[in-house]
């Protein structure tokens, strides 16, 4: 029969799909640097950093896979987003906050390393995901 979990096995189970999803993430993310010519052992500066995580999150999103774009597929997949759905564009300005959030907390000059850019892209992801439960909330409220 159906065992149940003991909680050292649940921790050992939530820690592996989040190490799972990180490493996604990570793979997206380089894929991402590829599309846009850079190598992940050079920083980024905050422009850089903020067009890559908006790109990436906007062609996950889109269902898009990152790895078989060009930059100009980017870029049209970019436009034709922010098109259809002209609220997208706020998330530049949340990518901007985490940023800055960011550098303040680990004393960054305005140059972000990869791993500065990952965590930025993972609290981004979780920002995102906290304003879409606050907004259904609302509506099933309203």
């Amino acid at each position: 029969g159906m065992e149940d979990f003991t909680l050292d096995e649940l921790v050992l189970l939530v820690a592996t799909i989040e190490a799972m999803i990180r490493s996604e993430s990570v793979g997206r993310l380089q894929a991402m640097y590829k599309v846009f010519d850079r190598d992940p052992q050079v920083s980024l500066n905050m422009e850089e950093t903020e067009e890559v995580i908006y790109s990436c999150l906007t062609a996950y999103l889109s269902g898009y896979n990152i790895s078989t774009l060009s930059r100009e597929q980017v870029e049209a997949m970019r436009a034709s987003v922010e098109k259809e759905n002209p609220v997208w564009k706020n998330t530049k300005s949340l990518i901007h906050e985490t940023q800055d959030q960011i550098a303040s907390e680990f004393a960054l000059s305005e140059l972000f390393a990869f791993s500065d850019v990952e965590r930025v892209l993972e609290l981004v992801v979780r920002s995102m995901g906290h304003r879409v439960d606050e907004v259904s909330c609302q509506e099933i409220e309203d």
